[in-house]
């Protein structure tokens, strides 16, 4: 991508098999290939089990997707004992997702008909929510490890592609950050990114680090891998300490 490079085009000429064809005379072009980027689909949470209540741009936080099916979304978090639903853009309340029986998912027309029901959370603690689009299926269990699980004084992202680089260069972290509904999942609403890698880091330290191999979307672990940056520009950031879940959101 964005490498110039010289090519010899002639056009060829038949009738059918019979005569022979007829070629022009070749002519030298310039070509510069640009790097192909397709936006994917994002989620968005809502719902009165949540922090952001029936709000539909108020900043609601997406569904983490699956890096090899663009069709499944994961969210691990702290629910109140209420009502879930999911938007296809912030600010609007069409199509959403939600419950049209047990697991099985349902989704409204673009002018608001066939609205389905809520996904219901039964008590309140920690789940897991997951939702296939295209096999039309949710299913919400418990997270067992989400009230174990150190809650951390900072979390902020890093790396090659960051405006200041790595922090060993002696520059900080870019801090993300969490409200107190749910204090794992981290954000940052906008930083530029270049191509290069990211990671993770807790409390500006290695000692506690996370990094993934897919660009995009994935899922981080500690001491992981440098996660790919491959289109530059400017990108909302989330991660979840509790799964180690990311989504880069291209803006």
């Amino acid at each position: 991508p964005l490498v110039e490079g010289e090519y010899l085009v002639r056009v060829k000429a038949s009738v059918n098999n019979t005569f022979e064809a007829i070629y022009s005379e070749p002519v030298s072009i310039t070509i510069t290939p640009y790097q192909a980027f397709v936006p994917l689909q994002n989620l968005y949470i809502v719902g009165d089990a949540t922090e952001f209540g029936f709000e539909n741009n108020v900043g609601n936080a997406p569904l983490f997707r699956d890096p090899t099916n663009q069709y499944k979304f994961y969210y691990t978090g702290y629910f109140t004992a209420n009502n879930i639903k999911i938007l296809s853009a912030r600010g609007s309340w069409h199509p959403q997702y939600g419950s049209a029986g047990d697991g099985i998912l349902g989704v409204s027309n673009a002018d608001g008909t066939n609205e389905p029901g809520s996904i219901a959370v039964p008590s309140a603690g920690y789940y897991e929510l997951t939702i296939d689009i295209a096999e039309n299926t949710y299913s919400l269990v418990p997270f067992a490890d989400g009230d174990t699980m150190p809650i951390y004084t900072s979390v902020g992202i890093t790396g090659s592609a960051t405006p200041d680089g790595w922090p060993d260069n002696g520059v900080q972290d870019v801090n993300m950050e969490a409200n107190t509904a749910n204090p794992h999942i981290w954000k940052i609403s906008n930083i530029a990114l270049s191509v290069n890698e990211a990671k993770f880091r807790a409390n500006d330290s290695w000692d506690q680090n996370w990094g993934g191999t897919t660009a995009v979307s994935g899922t981080a672990s500690l001491g992981g891998s440098n996660i790919p940056v491959t289109v530059e520009g400017n990108y909302e950031v989330w991660f979840n300490d509790l799964d180690g879940r990311y989504i880069f959101i291209l803006k």
